[in-house]
């Protein structure tokens, strides 16, 4: 049921077609509804040691993501949008292929990938690379692989990041056959 009224509180905040008044009261509403749901289904203890861990996530994650979304913001003000459009501009299996080698050797900070992806699609990035880069550069890294190994096994890590990538390119690819081309609205003014 929480998880419920949380997700219902993410789409209400995150539609677009709402004025952002409307946008802000709706989080309110739903932020003030689920602290008393909450409140009352779990109660005083469960909530505190929950606040509690909630803040310890936050202040652990945070230092990392305003940095990397700052970073990633700079750098995607100075990306030439030919260079993207040629890259990664269509839904083409290469396209996304190239996305999905992208996603898999670089390292995000957690939720600065969707910061990423979201530069590039107003650059011109099509549907399948942005899903792809969403599937691999949360759950892949190169970086993250190398100690890994040494604990588990290379083959295994190996296997592990070649069917995370192979599966993402084909959920992309069939994304991106349903989904179709991206226009950011930002390309539509003026």
């Amino acid at each position: 049921f929480l998880t419920a009224v949380a997700l219902a509180m993410v789409i209400w905040g995150s539609a677009s077609s709402l004025p952002w008044a409307a946008s802000i009261a709706g989080v309110v509403a739903f932020l003030v509804f689920l602290s008393w749901a909450t409140y009352y289904l779990l109660g005083t203890d469960a909530l505190r040691r929950w606040l509690a861990e909630t803040w310890r996530l936050l202040l652990m994650v945070m230092p990392w993501l305003i940095p990397a979304i700052l970073l990633i913001g700079l750098i995607a003000a100075h990306i030439d949008v030919k260079w993207v459009y040629r890259l990664v501009g269509n839904n083409s299996p290469a396209s996304i292929a190239f996305a999905t080698l992208f996603g898999t050797v670089t390292y995000f900070p957690m939720l600065a990938e969707v910061a990423l992806v979201r530069a590039f699609l107003r650059l011109g990035m099509a549907t399948g690379p942005a899903l792809a880069i969403l599937l691999t550069g949360a759950g892949l890294s190169l970086p993250g692989a190398i100690p890994l190994a040494r604990v588990i096994g290379a083959k295994k890590v190996l296997f592990y990041m070649a069917a995370t990538a192979a599966l993402a390119f084909l959920t992309s690819l069939a994304f991106a056959a349903v989904a179709g081309q991206y226009i950011c609205p930002c390309m539509l003014e003026g």
